[in-house]
């Protein structure tokens, strides 16, 4: 034994926050250490209840980049921006606890004044991601163009339970995580 210290190849990591910053910068940082160890495969215990849409752009576009087999488990609620993100897994999985809760998307200007060329920005930063939404939706599950107009999802509100979201190609089944006891799992803070 040369005293390096040696890792287990499949990997437990748990995020539960927001999909904007600082909160994606810990998970990226953790993958990365991941990355690193050399791990192989990494299950992704998740529940966020949405953010930032550019950043849910950037981190599936991080998310597909890594170099090990990812499997995305939702634990909790899987919310707005975070659906999309969620579907980057090669193999997706849900407790009966998880809810997958879409709606149209927002954006927020705080306290300050908006003129006019900002509320236009803002519209088609919104139309964008919804439109980036509606893609990975059809991508990564059975969802069709009709379907999504006729589900109004990002119309009018809508909370989807597992049994459904296996049904739509979300998931592939509903089971309960399990974290084994050499994985070395870790959560993201």
């Amino acid at each position: 034994m040369n005293g390096a210290q040696q890792y287990p190849a499949n990997r437990v990591l748990t995020f539960y926050g927001p999909i904007n910053l600082p909160f994606t910068n810990g998970l990226r940082a953790a993958l990365c250490s991941l990355v690193n160890e050399g791990a192989k495969k990494v299950t992704l215990l998740f529940s966020s209840g949405g953010g930032s849409a550019d950043d849910a752009i950037a981190l599936y576009s991080y998310l597909s980049a890594l170099p090990f087999e990812l499997t995305m488990h939702a634990i909790g609620p899987v919310s707005s921006v975070a659906v999309p993100v969620f579907l980057v897994g090669k193999e997706r999985f849900a407790s009966q606890n998880a809810r997958f809760y879409f709606h149209d998307y927002t954006w927020t200007f705080g306290a300050q004044t908006v003129a006019r060329p900002s509320l236009a920005e803002a519209a088609l930063n919104l139309g964008n991601a919804l439109d980036w939404t509606r893609d990975i939706l059809k991508q990564k599950t059975k969802l069709t163009d009709a379907q999504l107009q006729t589900m109004k999802l990002f119309e009018e509100p809508h909370l989807m339970d597992p049994a459904s979201a296996a049904e739509m190609g979300l998931i592939s089944a509903v089971r309960e995580p399990t974290i084994p006891a050499d994985c070395q799992p870790r959560i993201v803070a």
